[in-house]
């Protein structure tokens, strides 16, 4: 009896120590949880671990946001690209050529030079100013020997049907500029994302931690049932089965426990892929979190705030615009080609290169051309083969984003239902929490009263220990859902106050 009184005596005192915790946190009613860390190294105390400090540290170190940039600079570089179709090109040659025919006495020799430069402009039309230099020996024509020849021209070829126009000549740019709009809105979605995922990794381990401690709770009262029930068989009021009962107990909680390390190890390693870079083995401090107050949630509203803002049906309108600029420029490359060159200059003839080229704006030589092209393939297969294309992928890609609308129509539907269904849970899980105090206490008293057995109130305690962990994963669950509808409605950025590159 002595002995009995006191395994009463320290069973006691070890289910006050284990629910101490529970009771304090949970009979209050708070939504708050508790900050909690991992056992770490001796002498190492790493800083608590913030939501906003995670996020910070993401966008600086994510592999996708990092990805993103290199997207992000050649969209611009594309713009670039499309308008230096439009700078002018400096063209130079020089040529030495010789001749005799058969009987002459001497042969001649000519050495040509020729630089000029080109643009081609938005009309459509190329442009070009030449001048020259030319050196022709023993020619029987010319009064000199040697003769130098110089000459100055402008040359104009305008298209007038097909290749015509400043609408269809920069389309490229116009296409290039909405690639980087488009480009920027994906960036943003690529933000939006990691963010998100940040949030859902914090949480998610936030409650791996819980569970654990939990866990381990579970174990030592298994542990202290076991003891109690062997020292009670050696004294002959118990049996082997009742001891055989408490160590299957402690095994299943030990597997618990080791479930419980396996997933908080994951989730670190999840937090820490997201935040950093190859650093999967630096430490995590300890987090914590609270629950914000939910706003009445509407499902118009937020079908409506998701088409304004959110990045990926902004991205798809812009593709669209893309694709018109494609069918239109497609449609015009259906009309002939008609194109009109003319060429207008002047030319000079003196014994010295100098004289040549000083008398060329006072000299009586000239030369003109007017002339007119006509190319038209018959039938035109080809070309009206590609604007059906081009009609063809403007058209699914307007379906695409009717599609994409009633995506998030559902999505919106299925968040808000969410929401509302998860700040339910949280409720009746604190409930449930606070009764399973009451349990406990209920318990205890007819333990202390001796109306109940050990194994009765190591049972309570199993069964707040569980309620405990339904609530923080029930506040989880909530806080988890809310940040899939921040970024449903593209608002998770502005919940960090983040800038991200808008739109051209």
């Amino acid at each position: 009896m002595h002995c009995d009184s006191r395994l009463t005596s320290l069973l006691t005192s070890a289910l006050l120590l284990a629910a101490l915790p529970a009771t304090t946190a949970f009979a209050a009613g708070s939504t708050a949880a508790p900050e909690s860390s991992p056992p770490s190294p001796a002498g190492e105390d790493p800083a608590p671990l913030t939501l906003a400090g995670c996020v910070q540290r993401a966008l600086l170190r994510n592999f996708d946001i990092e990805l993103g940039h290199f997207d992000t600079a050649n969209s611009r570089e594309a713009v670039t690209i499309a308008s230096a179709a439009f700078d002018p090109s400096l063209r130079a040659s020089s040529s030495r050529s010789g001749t005799r025919v058969d009987g002459a006495p001497s042969a001649s020799s000519t050495w040509a030079n020729r630089i000029g430069v080109s643009q081609h402009i938005a009309t459509g039309a190329d442009v070009s100013v030449s001048t020259s230099l030319d050196r022709s020996g023993n020619r029987l024509s010319s009064p000199y020997n040697p003769a130098y020849d110089s000459d100055v021209s402008l040359t104009l070829s305008q298209p007038l049907l097909k290749g015509a126009g400043l609408a269809y000549n920069r389309s490229a740019i116009a296409r290039a500029r909405l690639g980087v709009d488009r480009t920027s809105l994906l960036y943003r979605s690529t933000m939006m994302d990691t963010v998100r995922d940040t949030e859902v990794a914090y949480y998610q381990l936030h409650f791996a931690r819980q569970q654990l401690s939990v866990r381990r709770q579970s174990l030592a009262a298994a542990r202290l049932l076991y003891e109690e029930n062997k020292t009670k068989r050696d004294t002959g009021v118990l049996t082997d089965l009742e001891v055989l009962t408490a160590e299957v107990g402690v095994a299943t909680q030990q597997r618990n426990v080791l479930l419980a390390e396996q997933e908080l190890h994951d989730r670190e390693d999840g937090l820490r892929s997201i935040i950093g870079q190859f650093e999967l083995d630096s430490p995590l401090g300890g987090t914590g979190f609270s629950l914000p107050e939910v706003e009445p949630l509407d499902v118009a509203r937020t079908f409506e705030r998701a088409k304004t803002a959110q990045p990926e049906y902004l991205a798809s309108k812009t593709t669209i615009d893309q694709l018109q600029i494609d069918a239109d420029s497609a449609r015009r490359n259906r009309l002939p080609e008609l194109n009109l060159a003319t060429t207008l200059g002047y030319n000079a003839e003196r014994a010295h290169p100098g004289s040549a080229l000083e008398n060329l704006p006072g000299s009586d030589g000239y030369n003109w051309q007017v002339g007119v092209e006509l190319v038209y393939p018959i039938g035109s297969r080809g070309d009206r083969a590609r604007l059906a294309q081009a009609v063809n992928t403007l058209g699914r890609a307007r379906l695409q984003l009717h599609q994409l609308e009633q995506n998030i129509l559902v999505q919106t539907r299925s968040s808000v239902r969410a929401v509302v269904t998860n700040r339910e849970a949280v409720q009746v899980s604190a409930l449930a929490s606070h009764l399973g105090v009451k349990q406990y206490d209920l318990e205890k008293a007819r333990f202390d009263a001796g109306l109940s057995t050990a194994r009765r109130v190591l049972d309570a305690q199993t069964d707040l220990d569980t309620a405990r962990v339904n609530e923080i994963s029930s506040q989880v669950a909530l806080l988890t859902s809310l940040a899939q509808l921040r970024r449903l409605e593209g608002r998770t950025l502005e919940s960090y106050a983040i800038d991200a590159p808008p739109p051209r």
